[in-house]
């Protein structure tokens, strides 16, 4: 993308999390009555604000019984959708936008039990850092 403005932030997610929903991503079954685990509903989500009205939500969604959990980023402006990515099933890494000429990439990664980074709530309203 040339001449476009890109945004990028690191959003930090504890690993103990990132490793029960990785798993659940990975696996060949999820049994989703042993793990209170909703069918096909956003199982969690963080919000990752970028400023200027922009915020990314990275959701971990479930299917039907017994399938495998996915994720996905959401782009928003002014809470307003503009933009999602394709389904992944590895919380971490990259996500990837792009609306109105401009680039957003939100660089999820774990955070180790001794790292210290703001805090941000998810949809539980649990907080979280980020």
């Amino acid at each position: 993308m040339k001449g476009g403005k890109k945004m990028q932030q690191v959003f930090y997610i504890p690993k103990e999390d990132a490793d029960k929903y990785n798993r659940w991503m990975q696996a060949d079954q999820v049994d989703y009555e042993e793990n209170d685990i909703p069918r096909y509903d956003v199982v969690t989500r963080w919000s990752v604000d970028l400023g200027g009205g922009y915020e990314v939500d990275i959701k971990v969604c479930s299917s039907n019984y017994d399938d495998p959990l996915w994720c996905e980023g959401v782009l928003f402006l002014h809470g307003s959708e503009c933009g999602c990515t394709e389904v992944s099933y590895d919380l971490l890494g990259e996500y990837r936008f792009e609306h109105n000429g401009q680039q957003f990439i939100v660089v999820v990664q774990t955070e180790q039990a001794n790292e210290r980074h703001s805090f941000l709530k998810n949809q539980d309203g649990r907080q979280d850092r980020g």
